[in-house]
């Protein structure tokens, strides 16, 4: 009889918790994260492929290195930064915040900023091209030449993680 009580308080206890739970799966979504409709960046970079991603615990952010195709198939077979007239890369940097369903565990939070690459050919020479947005919405920002080759120079060293 003791033994039937305690199934019983247990089988209860877990149908409380189960039932407890919020079934609004709308809460799984990083809407934070997420990049609005009124943001002013070429929104192609969504369907690039992943190259890389990191950390930087001390700014409390973290990125991901976003190619295009043509990025993403030199980046499979070689680990410079040489990329091919064509290619196009887009670091993309989230303020971090916390997880709440996974306690101790950090997500990207607001898009802190995106530096977009691009490997054109100008009067036979292959030059890169920077561009850079932030802000809440996303608005390109203006930079000068310095920034931009020691952005470039950082963004291009940064280790490629797929080589499929």
């Amino acid at each position: 009889m003791k033994q039937f009580f305690l199934s019983l308080i247990f089988m209860s206890i877990i149908n409380f918790s189960c039932t407890s739970r919020n079934n609004n799966h709308m809460d799984l979504f990083n809407e934070t994260a997420a990049i609005s409709s009124v943001d002013s960046f070429p929104k192609i970079i969504l369907k690039w492929k992943v190259l890389t991603s990191s950390i930087n615990k001390k700014n409390a952010t973290m990125s991901t290195l976003y190619g295009n195709d043509w990025a993403f198939n030199y980046s499979k077979q070689n680990q410079g930064s040489f990329y091919p007239v064509g290619a196009r890369i887009a670091l993309v940097t989230w303020l971090q915040q916390a997880d709440k369903h996974w306690f101790g565990a950090n997500i990207p939070g607001k898009i802190k900023t995106i530096e977009i690459i691009a490997f054109e050919n100008k009067a036979g020479k292959r030059v890169e091209t920077y561009l850079k947005y932030e802000g809440q919405p996303l608005i390109a920002s203006k930079t000068d030449a310095a920034f931009n080759i020691k952005r470039i120079n950082f963004i291009l060293n940064q280790r490629i993680a797929l080589r499929v």
